[in-house]
């Protein structure tokens, strides 16, 4: 911040600090700031000290407040007054030493006082229409002038009011001391001074005021009055403990708040709370001692260059996600999880980064347990689907080679008999409708067995792979539910993994029969969409529609366990599946399983 000042303010300022942090506050004091351009700016600046929560000092806020202007004003009247004196001195002098005419003394008088006037006139321009507040008093404390800024503050409107008043008249009783005190300093030092203090107006309002006060000598160079210039600092006031009020607030959230939270600046922990020691392990001294090297050492080994990269990252201006998660070091040696939240900032005037991290080791240990719940659970569907589908081979075999072989011989037999001669021609007649009505049950129970046993496990799914097997389901299911059903195929076809593509002809089987079945719709349609990473599924009527149930769990309570075994079947697989429905306006089902 030295940089900022003139040269020549530097070694004052540097001594102001140590007085500053001695003292916990400086009085106001002038200085000169350098701007970007070179160029100087006059200013006014008060410091005050900030402290830590042990009351140790951690830096300094001054607030500086531009006073371009009333250097302006200051400068103007003291040019103004110099050159008064100086033509008053000039003309005394060529005064006595002339002998000159009558005449011309009385010209070169008129033109002294025609220029005095014009002075006056523009002193008194300025010293009417300055922002500040400007108060004359005698040797006495008597105002012999004010401006119209210094009757507002006071409460008059009109300046005859105010003359020969007291100026301690308008100082509040606690501050009156201290300016009989500035004032006699004043006089005896014979410079100006600037200090603050608390006004009260005429009708008890109190205002913050800060005041420069300088000594207006008479032509023998004796001090005559001094001219006080007055600033309304209330605002100012409010501003600065509003800001102390702020601070004193944060740093009481941050040391109550169950958060760890730390500025790391260079590499090394600059400030911590009490909950970030907690989580560590380590007590504050301790922290504030660790070397940068020290300060990654608390990260585990596997998450320490992360670490590293994103605080070296962050302190240049490089954008990173703000969330990461880690874990620590403790100082007794044991690994904690910590989520933490981190963000570039300017910390008494250099970047730093600011963190705050949470504990949430209890977190990941239950998502972990959850995860391998899942992997489990997951395991368990995988085997039971599996078991279900070596079951519905086995039946589909057994009813395949025992029973329908049963049937066929049946059906033979009664071939052989109708072809026989049974009795009368009556007998035979009666006999042989019989037997052809058995025949025609039996044919029927056959076709249903086979159809039971292709459902079951559809050998052209083994043999030929998905789309034959989606064509042969679309083929058959028209003939018993009379809903026609189109099909779209886009992209090439091609095997994959047994499982994924029996799971995909279930959701498939069960969505297209539930439409059939339930849906009353006109059309049903199917599509399939083959790409280099996943396969499509979509089936779609244009029936009732239903109101599509939350969760899986409540499916199962509904009873609709084909839709429930349809969610199950995709979460196996790492699927996505939705389903669109709404009253009147049919449903849609889509998968996506990746291959």
């Amino acid at each position: 911040g030295l940089e900022l000042l003139a040269e020549s303010d530097r070694p004052g300022a540097i001594k102001k600090m140590i007085e500053t942090l001695n003292r916990g506050y400086s009085d106001l004091e002038e200085l000169t700031i350098i701007r970007k351009d070179g160029t100087e700016l006059p200013a006014e600046t008060v410091t005050t000290v900030l402290h830590d929560a042990n009351g140790n000092p951690v830096g300094l806020v001054n607030i500086l407040r531009d006073i371009t202007e009333r250097k302006r004003t200051e400068k103007e009247l003291n040019e103004y007054r110099h050159n008064l004196e100086k033509m008053v001195e000039k003309r005394t002098a060529e005064l006595k030493k002339s002998n000159l005419k009558l005449q011309r003394e009385m010209t070169e008088r008129e033109k002294a006082q025609e220029a005095l006037r014009t002075s006056e006139e523009k002193l008194r321009t300025i010293f009417e229409t300055i922002g500040d507040a400007i108060s004359v008093i005698d040797m006495e404390g008597k105002i012999i002038d004010e401006n119209e800024a210094g009757l507002r503050i006071a409460g008059y409107a009109r300046k005859e009011d105010i003359l020969g008043l007291s100026g301690l008249d308008f100082v509040a009783e606690e501050d009156r001391e201290r300016v009989t005190k500035d004032f006699i300093e004043v006089l005896n030092g014979g410079h100006g001074i600037t200090s603050e203090y608390k006004l009260v107006n005429r009708r008890g309002k109190k205002y913050d005021i800060e005041v420069t006060g300088s000594i207006i000598r008479d032509a023998s160079g004796n001090p005559s009055a001094i001219v006080n210039v007055i600033r309304d600092v209330t605002e100012r006031k409010l501003i600065e403990e509003a800001l102390r009020e702020s601070e004193k607030k944060y740093r009481t959230l941050v040391e109550q708040s169950t958060q760890g939270i730390a500025i790391i600046q260079d590499g090394r922990i600059v400030f911590a709370n009490k909950a970030l020691s907690q989580i560590n392990g380590y007590e504050l001294k301790e922290l504030y001692r660790l070397s940068p090297d020290e300060v990654l050492d608390t990260v585990q080994p596997d998450d320490r260059k992360m670490v590293a990269n994103r605080l070296k990252g962050r302190t240049k201006g490089k954008s990173f996600t703000p969330y990461y998660d880690c874990r620590v070091i403790r100082k007794d040696g044991s690994e904690r999880w910590v989520e933490t939240f981190a963000k570039r900032i300017i910390y008494k005037g250099k970047p730093a980064i600011q963190t705050t991290a949470g504990d949430i080791t209890d977190r990941k240990k239950w998502e972990e347990e959850l995860k391998k719940s899942k992997e489990e659970l997951s395991f368990y569907l995988s085997q039971l689907t599996q078991a279900q589908e070596e079951e519905r081979g086995r039946i589909a075999r057994e009813l395949h080679d025992d029973t329908i072989q049963e049937l066929v011989a049946l059906s033979r037999q009664l071939d052989d008999l109708i072809d026989k001669n049974l009795g009368s021609s009556e007998d035979r007649r009666g006999n042989r409708k019989l037997l052809e009505e058995t025949q025609q049950k039996i044919t029927a129970i056959l076709e249903g067995i086979r159809r039971f046993t292709r459902d079951l496990r559809p050998s052209v799914l083994d043999d030929l792979g998905l789309l034959p097997a989606l064509e042969w389901l679309t083929s058959e299911l028209p003939g018993q539910y009379s809903i026609p059903i189109t099909t779209s195929i886009t992209g090439s076809e091609r095997r994959v993994n047994p499982d994924v593509e029996l799971a995909i002809f279930r959701i498939a089987q069960e969505a297209l029969r539930n439409a059939c079945r339930h849906s009353e719709a006109s059309v049903i349609q199917l599509s399939v969409k083959f790409t280099s990473r996943k396969i499509s599924l979509k089936v779609s009527d244009n029936g009732k529609g239903f109101l599509p149930t939350a969760s899986i769990g409540a499916l199962t309570k509904d009873g609709k366990l084909g839709l429930a075994g349809m969610h199950e079947r995709a979460q196996l697989h790492g699927a996505g599946l939705s389903i669109k429905s709404k009253s009147g306006t049919g449903t849609t089902i889509n998968l996506e399983i990746r291959v």
